[in-house]
């Protein structure tokens, strides 16, 4: 699914025909809004922003649980990151706010670099827009 999250559809068999005692997790993402759109077969729900890949879907019907293994689900990368501001730090190093777009939610999967060095303690500062990260001295 995309970085900023959306409607999924997931396809197996025992899903019930009502929406109220079914759930669904995507790794460690709870989905919302899950709806039996063909009884006991599809369902839909609407997974939150986020990273990762390799997440395995349960689905719970009824107290009852089960992982699909075989669905396997992947947050797409982001393909419009796109840099529009770094604000200034000093020769000794410091922290800095990178703005634009495209960063997601997970800070552990911000991968920042200025001249080949890494930029630590990665975090987010607005959701998508900006994050923030220590750099050292002569960047």
């Amino acid at each position: 699914g995309p970085y900023y999250g959306g409607a999924v559809t997931i396809s197996g068999a025992n899903f019930g025909n009502t929406n109220e005692y079914t759930s669904v997790i995507i790794g460690n993402f709870t989905c919302s809004d899950v709806q039996v759109v063909v009884p006991s077969t599809q369902i839909t729900c609407v997974v939150p922003p986020g990273a990762g890949m390799g997440m395995v879907t349960t689905v719970k019907v009824a107290g009852q649980q089960t992982e699909l293994v075989y669905d396997i689900f992947y947050y797409l990368s982001p393909v419009d990151v796109v840099v529009q501001q770094v604000s200034s730090v000093s020769t000794a190093g410091g922290r800095i706010t990178i703005y634009g777009s495209g960063f997601g939610n997970v800070p552990s999967f911000v991968d920042v670099k200025i001249n080949q060095q890494r930029c630590v303690n990665v975090s987010i500062v607005l959701y998508n827009i900006a994050v923030a990260c220590n750099v050292s001295s002569g960047i």
